[in-house]
């Protein structure tokens, strides 16, 4: 999940069955249907920012010129938004999707999502039940879930702090931005007086969803480190699918004066999404830091939006991001420094073999 920016684009309304010249539609019907349709293929076309790493080997007019004769013979309101949302799905980005609410129909276009939500959720529960010295500690509406790993003479390892992080926002009462951040900052003054004299912690991102990058921040800075860039983003802003702004930089703050100065592993998984995944990049710039499980989802912008000329609301992907590194990862995902697929039998059985080789790492690496 992320966050929605909404971008003013004139939008004409129209009745049904009206005829109106529209030069350069690329779904030339003059049918309410393929003036809707167009006028999605035309949003996406003219503001989507990552065509170059969602659709590389195909071509947007392609996919809108392929899509439009299935709406010749005339179709229904449902089948209309099958139509687009298939289109939409050529993308495969979860930032993408079409809501219709008078239809009471809301889809994003990631089209092969993460096999492994199921197990992402059941996570917590493996480790509070096979691992922890006494059950998880809850804030933040228990977005944040932390305890101890008690000093294993099979591991080798001494005790070792877990905190596990499922959202990026929602913290608060209100859910807004900058209560987020300040019950973030404070959700991580409970967990570091609680875990801070471990000489090393654990912290899962793995079923994480997103949220506020400004969160994502607010939680690397009590992670020692220095103050540096962490990622960088443009906008597109131009009718090629190449025009874009400038890059405008990111860079996490000194930082705070209680930051934990241990060990720290970052658990991620092909589930880790959005802020999750710009909270990796900062995590990267930590000192003491590895990365390790999966390549995240590869979802790294905000959510941009706008309502169509029927009343429906498609969103989509308006910027790119660029991490430190100079690399994009979006569609890809951000890299781990140790891969560990998840295994979700061994979940199944109880059993957290990525949380295990983050504690090998802890005990080869001391």
């Amino acid at each position: 999940m992320t966050h929605v920016v909404r971008i003013l684009v004139p939008v004409v309304a129209l009745a049904p069955g009206c005829v109106q010249t529209r030069p350069g539609a690329v779904c030339p019907g003059n049918t309410r249907d393929h003036v809707t349709f167009d006028d999605m293929w035309h949003t996406l076309d003219r503001a989507y920012a990552v065509f170059a790493e969602r659709l590389p080997d195909a071509d947007w007019a392609t996919v809108g010129e392929a899509a439009c004769p299935k709406l010749d013979a005339g179709v229904d309101d449902d089948t209309l938004y099958d139509v687009m949302l298939d289109t939409l799905r050529t993308l495969d980005d979860g930032h993408t999707g079409l809501r219709a609410p008078d239809l009471s129909r809301s889809r994003d276009a990631w089209a092969h999502p993460y096999p492994h939500y199921d197990t992402l959720y059941d996570l917590e529960t493996t480790v509070e039940t096979a691992y922890l010295e006494d059950d998880l500690a809850w804030a933040n509406n228990d977005w944040f879930a932390w305890g101890t790993i008690p000093a294993s003479t099979d591991r080798g390892h001494g005790r070792v702090g877990y905190l596990s992080l499922t959202m990026m926002d929602e913290l608060s009462a209100s859910g807004n931005e900058r209560p987020d951040v300040a019950a973030a900052q404070d959700g991580m003054r409970q967990v570091l007086a609680e875990l801070g004299h471990h000489p090393a912690l654990i912290v899962d991102i793995r079923a994480n969803e997103g949220g506020w990058d400004s969160v994502s921040l607010a939680i690397a800075r009590f992670f020692d480190g220095p103050e540096a860039l962490v990622w960088e983003k443009q906008l597109r802003d131009g009718p090629a699918h190449d025009d874009f702004g400038p890059w405008k930089p990111t860079v996490i703050a000194s930082p705070e004066p209680d930051a934990y100065t241990g060990q720290v592993v970052v658990l991620t998984s092909g589930g880790t999404f959005s802020a999750a995944e710009t909270f990796t990049l900062a995590m990267h710039t930590r000192h003491h830091t590895t990365v390790l499980g999966e390549p995240t989802s590869g979802h790294l912008s905000d959510i941009h939006s706008r309502r169509l000329s029927n009343g429906w609301v498609v969103s989509f992907s308006g910027e790119r991001y660029r991490a430190a590194d100079g690399e994009v990862y979006e569609a890809r995902g951000v890299p781990v420094d140790i891969t560990t697929p998840l295994d979700p039998h061994s979940v199944d059985r109880g059993q957290d073999r990525m949380l295990e080789a983050a504690l090998d790492h802890i005990v080869s690496t001391r």
